[in-house]
């Protein structure tokens, strides 16, 4: 970020300062717009008490040239002095609003500029002559935000007085480079009354030379800064320090609008003891993985880690909302190169003829490489975007977007000449998305903004994994019903599975929201009422390998083919309602931000679901207590509905041999079978929860912004395959004899069972097992700048603790010595898992000077405390499921107090894990210091650089749990160089 305060002078304040000071004394509000005062600093003593009020504004405005005129009732506006009659039509009453966008240097129209009026959420864009109308609007005051692809955005606050007329508005922007005074390269923390949140702008994603959307996350705080790795997936929890499946799967991500879901993804091997795992590269039955998605299009990123508004669902830990470029702008393309990473992009937005509105093109090519030395670990990835503007009318305009997308994502692990086992593992996901939103700027009373939203999102998937299978020449059973006594068929010794998974996951999202403003009183209330559908289904033919050569066994637990087609679809209707009242309470500012959503899996009918209901009310309140100090606070639920990986697993085959009689002579040969089936559907499942508090303070002082947040976010109902005392299961398996054999054929079986032999089940089953409590305290610090420096300076970090443990019992089946089943499973307490606990602060110094069109930026990390602690690890079980009974035994204490988990008689009952689980594992403080520069050669030419962990900082610290173990701590040192042509 270079922006901020001019430089620090003795005796001299910020006029923004200067004008809140004279407001408290005399009564009076001042509406100005912020950049237009922005690095203006004038005298202290020139506010001092005594002075009047015309003749303190006139003796500081006027050296800046600038004016003041009164607006309304104690209400004044700052402006640039203009000639008189030009006041004098500006004095006129009005209501309603137009304007002109213009460049500042040129004035020049800016067409196609984005403008939204801040208190209603009413948005339009401008003409292609950079006109805008706005409408009639009630009296009071108004902040307006222009936004396009080549401007630094802009806030412009004005008033609307009570009597009739026109108030017409020439804003102007400046183009976005790095010749301004003042340009930001660092995230944005929100404004007081919304949900804790940092935006992003496509300045900042630049200097951060981001090369997937998972990166642009390091600017958030308390994220730690690593280096681009897009040879394995990239998941997200937000507020977590370890990312797990319910973390990852409840960030939700929303591109133009609209989500893009992982719910429909069932690229999993479906083994009975895997759950959601794969060979290859997938998050099925997880969140959405980020390296997916170019960050080279990018407008704008706004990170919501703290209560959304209701508009956002099927989510827990936050969402992640992406707006990509739009409007005119020359043909940009970036080549980037680190040792690991190729990539070339471009963009290019396009002013069709004839009034047909614009199109904005986008192209990515990646290549990844784990090791630059060795092409066996890769990832590519390919990008086509299309988006399309077009704005009908002009009173009440229609603005339709259409974005067309293809996203071609491919990772594999090819063949490695040293791998004896032939492993190989490829994933590849095709993707188009269709993506289609209508505003139209209604106006009508209760109608005011009327958005429609359409989204269809398919994709092509295709994961393979092959390996050698080897032991002994052993049967292979194939039946996908329960039977008893089938013969098999026998495969070699050594032999190369290959299994293919094949999904096609559909979703179809539409959403209908209306945004309208009333006031009662003197508060102005700006409502939110809307509706969703989405329908998730998978088409796929699944998993599919040669049944005489399947992967290899676990145990008696086996695999079989499955098509995705025989899975239904996952619907979810949704309705919310949301108020954003703000008003004057005791003279000060108050806001509110309260909501309800509501949400209806598999819904039966609209009050009625197959898997549950939903309501999740949220609420977010701000008040400023004193001049510049704005307390916050907040309340609110989010839910996550299951994917289709947890509503409907494959069921568990389990194969046991009943009958081996093996020959060599392969017509002689005869072995036995039974098969079993276990469902593996709960349909108990439930709908994950996650609650979530905050109190914060935002404290803007002459010398330096603080905002700072405490959250503590509880996730219940997480999902997780585990094994429960309902999957553990003793099993009656029939044992056949051979009667005689017989040369030539086969031989003859006695139909009558000589035994029964009893087993266990190990199958997992879907379950709400997980719980996350995820507390802390973030914070950011902006310093401003010091002029004579060219420099400012920001610091932005968090303590953070998250605790993940299971719910449910921790089963453990220990065969004893000499194999075979155990009389006894042992049965642990809940509440297995672990505390994790970090605190890191980054100080960015951000050096810029305009005259070269250069920003250079240093950003060091410190990593103050870095803790973690095993929780619920007991060695002695709970109780036992016993073989002969069926049921579970829980042992008194004095029962537990006599076992002893070093004696090999307890094996079943016992863990004889080491003392060092117990330990706290810890870390010495660690620093990492990582450079950027950018530089802009012209303005056809650019040129970046940067150097993560530029010392080589990596020192070897002991492991305080592990005795006579090292780790090397810290990030290795990476390098790397773009370059950006305009044309």
């Amino acid at each position: 970020m270079v922006h901020g305060h001019a430089a620090w002078q003795q005796g001299e304040i910020p006029l923004s300062e200067a004008l809140n000071r004279l407001g408290n004394r005399h009564g009076v509000r001042f509406a100005y717009d912020r950049e237009l005062v922005a690095g203006i600093r004038v005298p202290e003593k020139s506010v001092a008490a005594g002075s009047s009020l015309d003749a303190t504004l006139e003796k500081l405005l006027a050296p800046h040239g600038l004016t003041c005129r009164k607006a309304l009732t104690a209400y004044y506006t700052i402006q640039r002095a203009a000639p008189a009659e030009s006041l004098a039509a500006r004095a006129q009453p009005a209501r309603r609003v137009s304007g002109t966008i213009r460049l500042q240097d040129t004035q020049a129209a800016v067409p196609y500029a984005s403008i939204q009026l801040m208190e209603s959420g009413l948005a339009t864009q401008a003409a292609q002559d950079g006109t805008f109308v706005l409408g009639v609007l009630r009296p009071g005051r108004y902040s307006l935000q222009v936004r396009s692809i080549s401007i630094v955005p802009k806030t412009w606050d004005f008033t609307v007085d009570e009597s009739a007329g026109d108030v017409h508005l020439d804003v102007e922007v400046q183009l976005n480079q790095l010749d301004l005074d003042e340009v930001r390269v660092t995230a944005q923390e929100q404004q007081a009354g919304e949900a804790t949140s940092s935006r992003i702008d496509a300045r900042a994603i630049e200097h951060l030379q981001a090369t997937s959307l998972a990166d642009v996350l390091q600017l958030t705080p308390g994220a730690l800064m690593t280096n681009p790795s897009l040879t394995s997936v990239n998941r997200v929890a937000l507020r977590q320090l370890s990312v797990d499946n319910i973390g990852s799967l409840g960030t939700g991500l929303y591109i133009n609008g609209a989500p893009v879901s992982n719910n429909a993804n069932m690229q999993l091997s479906g083994l009975p003891t895997s759950g959601v795992l794969g060979a290859y590269q997938t998050t099925a039955g997880s969140g959405v993985d980020f390296r997916h998605f170019s960050a080279d299009n990018i407008e704008s990123v706004e990170v919501i880690r703290g209560i959304p508004s209701v508009e956002y669902g099927d989510i827990t830990a936050g969402a992640v909302v992406v707006k990509t470029k739009t409007g005119k702008s020359p043909l940009q393309t970036k080549l980037r190169i680190t040792p690991n990473i190729f990539q070339v992009s471009g963009t290019k937005g396009i002013d069709l003829d004839r009034n047909a509105g614009l199109l904005n093109i986008d192209l990515d090519y990646t290549r990844a490489v784990s090791d630059q030395r060795f092409d066996v670990n890769s990832f590519d990835r390919y990008t086509v975007g299309l988006q399309h503007e077009k704005r009908f009318g002009h009173e009440r305009p229609l603005l339709l977007t259409t974005n067309l997308n293809y996203r071609a994502n491919i990772g594999q692990q090819k063949l490695d000449p040293d791998d004896e086992a032939e492993t190989r593992n490829y994933a590849r996901d095709y993707n188009y998305r269709f993506n289609m939103g209508a505003k139209w700027n209604s106006r009508y009373r209760f109608a005011e903004n009327i958005h429609v939203q359409l989204a269809v999102d398919y994709s092509d998937q295709y994961g393979y994994q092959q390996a050698l299978v080897g032991g002994n020449v052993f049967p292979v059973a194939t039946a996908m019903e329960p039977t008893e006594a089938v013969p098999t068929v026998l495969v070699p010794g050594l032999y190369l599975n290959q299994t293919t998974i094949e999904g096609q996951p559909l979703t179809v999202f539409l959403k209908v929201t209306n945004n309208f403003t009333v006031q009662t009183g003197g508060m102005t209330h700006r409502i939110l009422a809307g509706a969703e559908w989405r329908t998730e289904d998978n088409t796929g033919q699944g998993k599919q390998y040669d049944p005489t050569r399947p992967p290899r066994l676990n145990n008696s637990g086996s695999s079989r083919e499955r098509s995705y087609a025989e899975i239904p679809a996952l619907n979810m209707l949704s309705l919310y309602l949301e108020d954003r009242a703000e008003a004057r309470l005791w003279g000060r500012r108050f806001t509110v931000q309260a909501g309800v959503r509501f949400d209806n899996v598999q819904p039966e009918s609209p009050w009625q679901s197959e898997v549950g209901l939903s309501l999740s009310p949220r609420v977010n309140v701000s008040y400023a207590l004193f001049d510049g100090f704005q307390l916050r606070g907040g309340y609110g639920l989010a839910a996550k509905a299951p994917t289709l990986a947890y509503l409907y697993p494959q069921p568990a085959y389990y194969d046991y041999i009943v009958l081996n009689h093996y020959t060599d002579n392969p017509a002689e040969r005869l072995i036995l079978a039974t098969t079993r089936v276990f469902n593996r559907d709960e349909p108990q499942l439930k709908i994950a929860y996650n609650t979530k508090r905050e109190l914060g303070f935002a404290y803007d002082l002459p010398w330096a912004n603080i905002r700072a947040t405490a959250y503590h976010e509880l996730t219940r109902n997480g999902y997780e395959y585990m094994q429960t005392l309902a999957s553990l299961q003793r099993v009656f398996v029939n044992r056949y004899q051979v009667l005689a054999a017989n040369p030539g054929s086969q031989p003859t079986v006695n139909p009558v069972p000589v035994g029964v032999d009893t087993v266990y089940t190990d199958y997992t089953v879907p379950t709400n097992g997980r719980r996350n409590v995820n507390r802390g305290v973030e914070f950011d610090v902006d310093f401003g700048r010091i002029d004579a420096l060219r420099t400012s300076f920001m610091v932005n970090g968090a303590w953070m603790q998250s605790r993940t443990e299971s719910t449910g019992p921790y089963i453990v089946k220990q065969s004893p010595t000499g194999g075979g089943n155990p009389d006894r499973v042992g049965v642990y307490g809940t509440g297995r898992g672990n505390v994790q606990e970090r605190f890191n602060t980054t100080l960015r110094v951000i050096h810029h000077i305009p005259q070269f069109r250069l920003v250079a930026s240093l950003a060091i990390q410190t990593v103050w405390l870095d803790r973690h602690d095993y929780i619920g690890y007991d060695r002695i079980a709970q109780g036992y499921y016993s073989k002969q009974t069926g049921t579970v035994h829980w042992f008194s204490p004095a029962e537990r107090a006599q076992l002893d988990y070093m004696d090999l008689a307890n094996r079943e009952v016992t863990l004889a894990f080491t003392d060092e689980y117990f330990l706290t594992e810890s870390w010495k403080p660690n620093w990492l210091f990582n450079l950027r520069l950018t530089k802009e050669i012209s303005n056809q030419l650019g040129f970046s650089f940067f150097a993560n962990n530029v010392f080589m900082h990596n020192p070897l610290q002991q492991n305080t749990r592990w005795a006579n173990q090292y780790n090397r701590r810290g990030q290795d040192f990476l390098f790397g160089a773009e370059m950006n042509f305009r044309f």
